[in-house]
Order: C-alpha cells, then structure tokens, then sequence
C-alpha cells in the first residue's frame, strides 16, 4: 500500500490535521472527509483525502493579506 492510500484512524487524522477528534468526525458527517468504514463501527480515512482536504482549504496566507497584516 502506498504512503497516499494508508488508512488513518480519526485520532491519527486529528493529529494530522492538528485539530479535535470531535471536529474530525463532525468534518466526517458533513460529508467533508470521506471515510472507509472497516467494522460496524470502525472508520478509517486515506491519508490522500486528508492531504486533498488540505490542498482545497490552503488559502496560501491570503487571509493574513486580506485583513492587512504583513508577512
């Protein structure tokens, strides 16, 4: 299995993208981070989906731009 196709658990995914469990599986029913469902009640999410939820939200510091402040 490639590096891009790894399954993460939510906890990993959280630690990844340096946010909350708890945001993780709201993003998760928002339908915001696709999930592989691997047990009754057990996810899984690609690490390429979580890199590609990263590329579509990268805002390149323009918000820090916007607002006036310099690098």
């Amino acid at each position: 299995m490639e590096r891009d196709d790894e399954l993460l658990t939510v906890d990993q995914a959280a630690r990844l993208l340096t946010i909350s469990k708890p945001t993780v599986w709201r993003m998760i029913r928002a339908g915001e981070l696709p999930v592989v469902k691997i047990a009754k009640r057990s996810r899984r999410i690609k690490r390429s989906d979580i890199l590609a939820y990263i590329s579509r939200h990268y805002t390149g510091g323009q918000a820090s731009q916007e607002k006036g402040v310099e690098k």
